[in-house]
């Protein structure tokens, strides 16, 4: 194969940095700050999901076979947000684990999720898409996470030799993923 056949099969390529991320919001109140613009505007880094079938071995005849068994989907999905000066999308997020776990009373108002219907807008659970963009924007691939909703939110490292901006990285679970063509 040649530079120019490998040119010609790969086309423009796609790029890590060519990509979008939309957060359905859940019924909670995430504050007033943040719009799903603001949120998407301010990813710094995402990831596509991963997924793994495991096998499982039978025997006939005194030979192995290996046979597809359970999908399994990672369950963590990890999003790096830029600060912004008002810290919106920190504080929405802070807000939406309050909400599904508050300390004052240790119960939630929004534990009513799960019942095997569509997780967009109910209770603290959510649907998310990720999508990879081509050079000139369009959507090459679109991928949904379902019931998701967000288990750990970093810490923020102070410097007082630091001009950087700073960044919060969130880890998300999800039930499982669909591509969306």
């Amino acid at each position: 194969m040649t530079p120019h056949d490998l040119r010609k099969k790969l086309g423009d390529g796609t790029k890590s940095s060519k990509f979008r991320l939309t957060i359905t919001r859940p019924t909670i109140q995430l504050g007033e700050t943040v719009g799903d613009d603001t949120i998407s505007f301010l990813v710094k880094a995402s990831v596509l999901p991963g997924k793994t079938i495991s096998t499982t071995e039978i025997w006939s005849q005194g030979r192995k076979f290996e046979v597809r068994d359970t999908a399994e989907f990672t369950g963590k999905w990890n999003v790096t947000f830029y600060n912004d000066d008002k810290f919106a999308v920190r504080n929405a997020i802070d807000d939406w684990m309050y909400y599904i776990d508050g300390f004052k009373f240790n119960v939630s108002p929004y534990l009513l999720n799960y019942g095997g219907i569509d997780s967009t807008g109910i209770g603290y659970m959510t649907n998310m898409y990720v999508e990879q963009l081509g050079l000139k924007g369009e959507t090459i691939a679109k991928y949904e996470l379902s019931y998701c909703f967000p288990t750990s939110l970093s810490e923020i490292p102070l410097d007082s030799a630091s001009n950087e901006l700073t960044t919060t990285d969130v880890e998300f679970t999800y039930s499982y993923w669909e591509r969306k063509d």
